[in-house]
């Protein structure tokens, strides 16, 4: 029956009643920064049939497995693992090599490796402000901002600064 889920009749020649089946993930891209953390969502809704959801960093052959329910993954949590339709989760410590863009697969049990069956759109993650900054720009910076920086529409850089120097 799982083989026959794909087609538009059952074997006994009914159309089965079902909705489509979607993953969504609602963050296009999300701008981090190192030592933050990350949540990437994820909701899969529709039809169901057995299978995980896994998250994976990257498409094709090469794609890297983030998160799955089986297995250890020392940096990466699913926000709710009671749920059966949010499947979201949590990067902690972000590092520059965790950029790129994340899919959230569901995906049907096979013989051997499961078998995908419907990819979200992907969340781009991208590496955001960081403050490992020369020693020299604290005392520099504050002055140096109101008369160059904005002519250069680097606005965004004073912003972060404000804020790192906020939060500490």
């Amino acid at each position: 029956l799982i083989d026959n889920f794909d087609k538009e009749e059952s074997p006994c020649g009914v159309s089965p009643l079902r909705q489509e089946l979607t993953v969504v993930q609602p963050q296009d891209v999300v701008e981090v920064r190192a030592g933050a953390t990350l949540i990437l969502g994820c909701s899969v809704t529709g039809a169901t049939l057995p299978g995980p959801v896994k998250w994976f960093l990257g498409e094709g052959p090469a794609r890297k497995l983030i998160y799955a329910e089986i297995g250890w993954f020392e940096r990466v949590l699913r926000t709710n693992k009671d749920s059966d339709t949010d499947f979201s989760i949590v990067i902690r410590n972000v590092t520059s090599e965790d950029a790129g863009t994340y899919y959230c697969v569901k995906q049907k049990k096979g013989i051997g490796d499961d078998k995908d069956v419907k990819t979200g759109p992907g969340t781009r993650e991208v590496a955001g402000f960081t403050t490992n900054l020369p020693s020299f720009l604290p005392s520099f910076l504050p002055s140096f901002l109101p008369s160059f920086l904005p002519s250069l529409n680097v606005c965004r850089l004073s912003l972060c600064w404000a804020r790192f120097l906020r939060e500490g």
